[in-house]
């Protein structure tokens, strides 16, 4: 996964991971079926969009996960 790009951004406090490599990737349906979460602080609000954006666009892309045929 990219969870440790995402660990990497400035604003990230905290990241927890429920998704490991081998495992199906299920819908999200609700809080106990979440393949992660993570917390963005930061005191400049640009440096918070700009993370926020980044995972906006790893989600977007698909690139947040490695998937087998």
């Amino acid at each position: 996964t990219q969870f440790q790009k995402v660990r990497e951004l400035q604003s990230v406090v905290f990241l927890e991971e429920n998704l490991h490599a081998g495992h199906r990737v299920e819908k999200t349906i609700d809080l106990f079926s979440l393949v992660g979460m993570c917390v963005l602080v930061h005191s400049d609000p640009a440096v918070l969009a700009s993370d926020l954006a980044c995972i906006r666009q790893m989600e977007h892309d698909g690139s947040l996960f490695v998937l087998a045929n």
